[in-house]
């Protein structure tokens, strides 16, 4: 989360907050970390404008492949490793690919 805070005066004209690497004027907004952001604001010298609520990213699923064919390369394979002609134009694609080892 991020808050943006703004700059209340009594202090420096100019302030710097290295910590965010920014310099802040009488009425000047910033955006910085929420940890930051409270302390800064515990000081008395700043005041909450508003805040930003970052989301965490969204778990990652994974893909998932269907076989849509049977290529002719498979279908090579196929004969290769003993499946006939009638054998191969019985299966699914799904079957080929399990009968070749291939991850669908």
């Amino acid at each position: 989360m991020t808050i943006t805070i703004e700059y209340l005066g009594g202090g420096p004209d100019p302030l710097d907050v290295p910590a965010a690497g920014l310099t802040f004027t009488m009425g000047a907004r910033g955006e910085v970390s929420e940890q930051l952001g409270r302390a800064l604001i515990a000081q008395g010298l700043f005041s909450e404008v508003g805040t930003v609520q970052t989301s965490a990213p969204a778990p990652s699923t994974p893909a998932v492949a269907i076989p849509l064919l049977i290529t002719k390369a498979m279908e090579s394979d196929l004969r290769a490793a003993g499946f006939t002609t009638d054998e191969i134009n019985a299966m699914t694609p799904q079957e080929a690919h399990d009968a070749l080892g291939s991850k669908a």
